[in-house]
Protein backbone atom coordinates (compact mmCIF):
# COMPACT_ATOMS: atom_id res chain seq x y z
CA UNK A 1 0.00 0.00 0.00
CA UNK A 2 1.42 3.43 -0.81
CA UNK A 3 1.51 5.44 1.90
CA UNK A 4 2.35 9.07 0.00
CA UNK A 5 1.76 9.93 -4.37
CA UNK A 6 3.93 8.34 -6.17
CA UNK A 7 5.28 8.25 -10.10
CA UNK A 8 5.98 5.31 -11.93
CA UNK A 9 7.34 5.14 -15.42
CA UNK A 10 5.86 2.56 -17.35
CA UNK A 11 5.39 1.44 -21.18
CA UNK A 12 2.09 3.16 -21.18
CA UNK A 13 3.59 6.43 -19.57
CA UNK A 14 4.24 8.33 -16.02
CA UNK A 15 1.79 6.95 -13.91
CA UNK A 16 0.80 8.58 -10.43
CA UNK A 17 -0.15 6.51 -7.63
CA UNK A 18 -1.81 8.45 -5.03
CA UNK A 19 -2.02 7.72 -1.21
CA UNK A 20 -3.87 4.14 -0.90
CA UNK A 21 -2.69 2.56 -3.82
CA UNK A 22 -1.72 -0.72 -4.23
CA UNK A 23 1.65 -1.80 -6.08
CA UNK A 24 2.56 -5.49 -6.91
CA UNK A 25 6.67 -6.26 -7.78
CA UNK A 26 8.26 -8.77 -10.11
CA UNK A 27 11.12 -10.61 -8.65
CA UNK A 28 13.37 -8.17 -10.46
CA UNK A 29 11.88 -5.04 -8.97
CA UNK A 30 10.08 -4.17 -11.85
CA UNK A 31 5.83 -3.25 -11.69
CA UNK A 32 3.89 -6.22 -12.05
CA UNK A 33 0.59 -4.58 -11.16
CA UNK A 34 -1.08 -1.59 -10.07
CA UNK A 35 -4.15 -0.74 -8.10
CA UNK A 36 -5.45 3.04 -8.33
CA UNK A 37 -7.05 3.90 -5.38
CA UNK A 38 -8.62 7.02 -7.99
CA UNK A 39 -9.36 6.00 -11.84
CA UNK A 40 -6.08 6.69 -14.24
CA UNK A 41 -6.55 7.72 -17.85
CA UNK A 42 -4.01 6.01 -20.35
CA UNK A 43 -3.71 6.06 -24.19
CA UNK A 44 -3.74 2.57 -25.57
CA UNK A 45 -4.67 1.48 -28.93
CA UNK A 46 -8.30 1.94 -29.08
CA UNK A 47 -7.93 5.46 -27.55
CA UNK A 48 -8.07 6.71 -24.32
CA UNK A 49 -9.77 4.89 -21.15
CA UNK A 50 -10.03 5.02 -17.74
CA UNK A 51 -8.77 2.36 -15.39
CA UNK A 52 -8.55 1.24 -11.92
CA UNK A 53 -6.15 -1.50 -11.93
CA UNK A 54 -3.32 -2.37 -15.03
CA UNK A 55 -1.23 -4.94 -15.41
CA UNK A 56 2.68 -5.66 -17.10
CA UNK A 57 4.45 -8.57 -18.23
CA UNK A 58 7.96 -9.16 -16.29
CA UNK A 59 9.48 -7.34 -19.52
CA UNK A 60 7.44 -4.14 -18.72
CA UNK A 61 4.87 -4.56 -21.69
CA UNK A 62 1.02 -4.13 -20.68
CA UNK A 63 -0.59 -7.35 -20.13
CA UNK A 64 -4.62 -5.85 -18.59
CA UNK A 65 -6.31 -3.13 -17.75
CA UNK A 66 -9.28 -2.85 -15.78
CA UNK A 67 -11.79 -0.33 -16.72
CA UNK A 68 -13.05 2.23 -14.19
CA UNK A 69 -16.27 2.23 -16.11
CA UNK A 70 -17.53 -0.19 -18.64
CA UNK A 71 -17.33 1.67 -22.45
CA UNK A 72 -17.75 1.11 -26.29
CA UNK A 73 -14.46 0.04 -28.02
CA UNK A 74 -13.38 -0.99 -30.87
CA UNK A 75 -12.67 -5.07 -30.88
CA UNK A 76 -11.61 -7.54 -33.09
CA UNK A 77 -15.53 -9.02 -33.16
CA UNK A 78 -16.77 -5.05 -33.64
CA UNK A 79 -17.66 -2.34 -31.55
CA UNK A 80 -18.34 -3.94 -27.66
CA UNK A 81 -19.45 -2.72 -24.09
CA UNK A 82 -16.41 -4.03 -22.15
CA UNK A 83 -14.72 -4.04 -18.73
CA UNK A 84 -11.49 -5.40 -19.08
CA UNK A 85 -9.13 -5.58 -22.06
CA UNK A 86 -5.84 -8.66 -22.21
CA UNK A 87 -3.02 -7.80 -24.48
CA UNK A 88 -0.34 -9.70 -26.04
CA UNK A 89 3.08 -8.44 -26.05
CA UNK A 90 2.60 -7.04 -29.36
CA UNK A 91 -0.31 -4.57 -28.12
CA UNK A 92 -3.26 -6.99 -30.17
CA UNK A 93 -6.24 -7.37 -28.26
CA UNK A 94 -5.65 -11.12 -26.54
CA UNK A 95 -8.84 -10.85 -24.18
CA UNK A 96 -11.84 -8.92 -23.39
CA UNK A 97 -14.11 -9.07 -21.04
CA UNK A 98 -17.94 -7.89 -21.53
CA UNK A 99 -20.50 -6.06 -19.85
CA UNK A 100 -23.71 -7.05 -20.05
CA UNK A 101 -25.04 -9.61 -22.93
CA UNK A 102 -24.20 -8.38 -26.22
CA UNK A 103 -24.94 -10.19 -29.97
CA UNK A 104 -21.29 -11.16 -31.14
CA UNK A 105 -21.02 -12.39 -34.58
CA UNK A 106 -18.32 -15.84 -34.28
CA UNK A 107 -17.70 -19.43 -36.47
CA UNK A 108 -20.75 -20.58 -35.11
CA UNK A 109 -23.40 -17.88 -35.41
CA UNK A 110 -24.19 -14.99 -33.20
CA UNK A 111 -23.51 -15.34 -29.26
CA UNK A 112 -24.14 -13.91 -26.55
CA UNK A 113 -20.60 -14.16 -24.64
CA UNK A 114 -19.14 -13.20 -21.19
CA UNK A 115 -15.81 -12.92 -22.47
CA UNK A 116 -13.32 -13.52 -25.68
CA UNK A 117 -10.24 -14.90 -26.06
CA UNK A 118 -8.83 -13.68 -29.64
CA UNK A 119 -5.77 -15.24 -31.61
CA UNK A 120 -3.32 -12.87 -32.80
CA UNK A 121 -4.79 -12.49 -35.82
CA UNK A 122 -7.95 -10.92 -34.22
CA UNK A 123 -9.97 -14.11 -34.94
CA UNK A 124 -11.35 -15.34 -32.07
CA UNK A 125 -10.06 -18.48 -30.47
CA UNK A 126 -12.73 -18.98 -27.23
CA UNK A 127 -15.67 -17.61 -25.51
CA UNK A 128 -17.63 -18.11 -22.53
CA UNK A 129 -21.01 -17.71 -22.59
CA UNK A 130 -23.44 -15.26 -20.75
CA UNK A 131 -26.12 -17.84 -20.50
CA UNK A 132 -25.91 -21.64 -22.44
CA UNK A 133 -26.83 -21.09 -26.10
CA UNK A 134 -27.34 -23.77 -28.77
CA UNK A 135 -24.39 -24.58 -31.28
CA UNK A 136 -24.41 -26.96 -34.06
CA UNK A 137 -21.30 -29.36 -33.83
CA UNK A 138 -21.02 -32.61 -35.50
CA UNK A 139 -23.07 -34.79 -32.81
CA UNK A 140 -26.15 -32.30 -33.44
CA UNK A 141 -26.89 -28.72 -31.84
CA UNK A 142 -26.53 -28.42 -27.99
CA UNK A 143 -26.41 -26.08 -25.46
CA UNK A 144 -23.18 -25.03 -24.38
CA UNK A 145 -21.55 -23.07 -22.00
CA UNK A 146 -18.34 -22.52 -23.39
CA UNK A 147 -16.97 -22.84 -27.03
CA UNK A 148 -13.04 -22.78 -28.50
CA UNK A 149 -12.45 -22.72 -32.39
CA UNK A 150 -9.40 -23.42 -34.37
CA UNK A 151 -8.10 -19.91 -36.19
CA UNK A 152 -9.68 -21.08 -39.54
CA UNK A 153 -13.62 -21.28 -37.17
CA UNK A 154 -13.82 -25.33 -37.42
CA UNK A 155 -14.99 -26.21 -34.10
CA UNK A 156 -11.94 -27.32 -31.45
CA UNK A 157 -13.72 -27.54 -27.81
CA UNK A 158 -16.78 -27.64 -27.05
CA UNK A 159 -18.43 -27.63 -23.32
CA UNK A 160 -21.63 -29.22 -22.66
CA UNK A 161 -24.13 -27.43 -20.17
CA UNK A 162 -25.65 -31.34 -19.79
CA UNK A 163 -23.76 -34.62 -20.11
CA UNK A 164 -24.69 -36.41 -23.71
CA UNK A 165 -24.73 -39.81 -24.74
CA UNK A 166 -22.61 -39.34 -27.87
CA UNK A 167 -20.76 -42.24 -30.04
CA UNK A 168 -16.99 -41.50 -29.57
CA UNK A 169 -14.36 -44.75 -30.47
CA UNK A 170 -14.65 -46.00 -27.20
CA UNK A 171 -18.54 -46.40 -27.61
CA UNK A 172 -21.76 -44.51 -26.72
CA UNK A 173 -20.32 -42.80 -23.52
CA UNK A 174 -21.87 -39.22 -21.65
CA UNK A 175 -19.68 -36.89 -21.99
CA UNK A 176 -18.77 -33.12 -20.54
CA UNK A 177 -16.74 -31.62 -23.06
CA UNK A 178 -15.48 -32.97 -26.87
CA UNK A 179 -11.85 -31.60 -28.44
CA UNK A 180 -12.22 -31.87 -31.60
CA UNK A 181 -9.25 -32.31 -34.20
CA UNK A 182 -9.49 -29.94 -37.35
CA UNK A 183 -10.57 -31.92 -39.42
CA UNK A 184 -13.39 -32.94 -37.07
CA UNK A 185 -12.65 -36.30 -36.52
CA UNK A 186 -12.49 -36.76 -32.18
CA UNK A 187 -9.29 -35.84 -30.15
CA UNK A 188 -10.55 -36.13 -26.56
CA UNK A 189 -13.40 -36.21 -24.13
CA UNK A 190 -14.28 -35.66 -20.92
CA UNK A 191 -16.82 -38.18 -19.39
CA UNK A 192 -19.53 -37.45 -16.77
CA UNK A 193 -19.13 -40.96 -15.02
CA UNK A 194 -15.77 -42.92 -15.73
CA UNK A 195 -15.68 -45.87 -16.36
CA UNK A 196 -13.14 -49.11 -17.34
CA UNK A 197 -12.00 -49.53 -20.54
CA UNK A 198 -9.98 -52.12 -22.28
CA UNK A 199 -6.74 -50.25 -23.22
CA UNK A 200 -3.03 -51.44 -24.59
CA UNK A 201 -2.44 -51.83 -20.97
CA UNK A 202 -4.97 -53.56 -19.66
CA UNK A 203 -8.17 -52.30 -18.52
CA UNK A 204 -8.26 -49.03 -17.05
CA UNK A 205 -10.82 -46.84 -14.93
CA UNK A 206 -10.50 -43.57 -17.17
CA UNK A 207 -12.67 -40.15 -17.30
CA UNK A 208 -10.63 -38.18 -19.76
CA UNK A 209 -9.81 -39.91 -22.89
CA UNK A 210 -7.51 -38.43 -25.82
CA UNK A 211 -7.75 -40.31 -29.49
CA UNK A 212 -5.15 -40.13 -32.07
CA UNK A 213 -7.03 -39.02 -35.92
CA UNK A 214 -7.20 -43.07 -36.59
CA UNK A 215 -9.44 -43.45 -33.51
CA UNK A 216 -6.84 -44.99 -31.69
CA UNK A 217 -6.39 -44.18 -27.85
CA UNK A 218 -3.54 -41.55 -27.69
CA UNK A 219 -3.82 -40.90 -23.48
CA UNK A 220 -6.41 -41.15 -20.66
CA UNK A 221 -6.97 -39.50 -17.70
CA UNK A 222 -6.80 -42.28 -14.82
CA UNK A 223 -9.88 -42.44 -12.38
CA UNK A 224 -8.23 -44.36 -9.68
CA UNK A 225 -4.70 -45.39 -8.52
CA UNK A 226 -3.40 -47.56 -11.21
CA UNK A 227 -0.76 -50.33 -11.43
CA UNK A 228 0.82 -49.93 -15.22
CA UNK A 229 3.43 -51.97 -16.14
CA UNK A 230 4.61 -52.46 -12.53
CA UNK A 231 4.56 -49.01 -12.04
CA UNK A 232 1.83 -46.90 -9.83
CA UNK A 233 0.27 -44.14 -11.18
CA UNK A 234 -2.12 -42.04 -8.55
CA UNK A 235 -5.42 -40.72 -9.56
CA UNK A 236 -5.80 -38.34 -12.08
CA UNK A 237 -2.86 -38.68 -13.42
CA UNK A 238 -2.57 -38.54 -17.57
CA UNK A 239 -0.85 -41.89 -19.08
CA UNK A 240 -0.63 -42.59 -22.74
CA UNK A 241 0.33 -44.83 -25.73
CA UNK A 242 1.78 -44.39 -29.04
CA UNK A 243 -0.14 -45.25 -32.55
CA UNK A 244 1.21 -48.76 -32.18
CA UNK A 245 -0.18 -49.40 -28.91
CA UNK A 246 3.01 -49.00 -27.04
CA UNK A 247 2.84 -47.50 -22.94
CA UNK A 248 5.05 -44.06 -23.01
CA UNK A 249 4.18 -43.44 -19.66
CA UNK A 250 2.57 -40.36 -17.65
CA UNK A 251 2.32 -37.40 -19.30
CA UNK A 252 2.25 -33.58 -19.09
CA UNK A 253 0.23 -30.83 -21.02
CA UNK A 254 2.57 -28.54 -23.07
CA UNK A 255 0.56 -25.25 -23.80
CA UNK A 256 2.80 -24.22 -26.81
CA UNK A 257 2.17 -27.43 -28.52
CA UNK A 258 -1.11 -27.80 -27.63
CA UNK A 259 -0.69 -31.11 -26.83
CA UNK A 260 0.16 -34.11 -23.85
CA UNK A 261 4.07 -34.72 -23.87
CA UNK A 262 5.91 -37.24 -21.59
CA UNK A 263 6.75 -35.99 -18.16
CA UNK A 264 10.59 -37.30 -18.92
CA UNK A 265 12.22 -36.09 -21.81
Amino acid sequence: MISEPTFFDTSVGRLKCDTGCSVEYYDNEKVKDILFSEPVSIQILSGEVSINEIRFYENGKLERVWLSEPRAIETPSGKLQISAIAFYQNGNMQGIDLSGAQNVETPSGVLKPNWIIFYESGKIRSLSMSEPQSVNTRFGIFKLRAVDFYESGKLRLVHLLEPQLLDIPLGKLRLNRILFYESGKINGAWISDPQIFDTPSGKLKLGMVGFYESGKLKFGGLAEKSLINNTEFDLWKIVGWSKDGKFIGELKYDSEKDDYVPVSG
